[in-house]
């Protein structure tokens, strides 16, 4: 067989096809695999954010203080209804649903046992601070989890980082329950 032109042409636009139908799939689910690691990253703000909050409302309740304000005061009404907007349909891995609807839940008892009760004149008592100790812990739970499906989602290299950054949370949650509680 001797290779004319016109075969040549034609074996040169069949292989660059391919080529282009190949990267043009890869393109496809490298931008999709980012759009999830997105969307994930977002859902894990919101509990990093929902998580901080909790700490607040653990060390505020436990020193007894008052608050009567009025209002969503460390806002885990507006966060219980930002997790409650989430269409299930939409999240990227099925492992999170669960999670975020843990956290709606444990906002739900945040803003009961918090944020309510400081738009009144009462004391906490010591119900209202085990609720909110469940919630903390929930949430801080649901944050581990969620970074972990998070990882999955990752580079070998974000997830080296995301895996030191939980390391480092977890160091940070001991370091904070030591000084609660005054245990070395």
């Amino acid at each position: 067989m001797t290779w004319t032109p016109e075969a040549k042409a034609a074996w040169a636009q069949a292989i660059l096809s391919a080529l282009a139908i190949w990267y043009s799939g890869r393109l496809a689910f490298g931008q999709a695999r980012a759009a999830k690691r997105e969307r994930v990253d977002t859902y894990i703000q919101m509990l990093a954010i929902s998580q901080t909050a909790a700490w607040g409302a653990r060390r505020f309740i436990g020193e007894g203080k008052t608050f009567p304000v009025g209002g969503d005061i460390l806002g885990f009404a507006k966060l219980q209804k930002d997790f409650e907007a989430i269409s299930f349909h939409d999240v990227p891995h099925h492992k999170l649903v669960p999670i975020l609807r843990d956290a709606a839940e444990a906002c739900r008892m945040l803003d009961q046992n918090c944020d309510q009760l400081l738009n009144t004149a009462k004391v906490p008592n010591v119900l209202n601070a085990s609720a909110i100790a469940e919630a903390a812990d929930v949430l801080e739970q649901c944050y581990t989890e969620a970074i972990h499906i998070s990882v999955r989602l990752h580079g070998p290299l974000e997830r080296c980082l995301l895996e030191m950054k939980i390391e480092l949370r977890r160091l940070l949650v001991r370091i904070k329950q030591c000084l609660r509680t005054g245990i070395d």
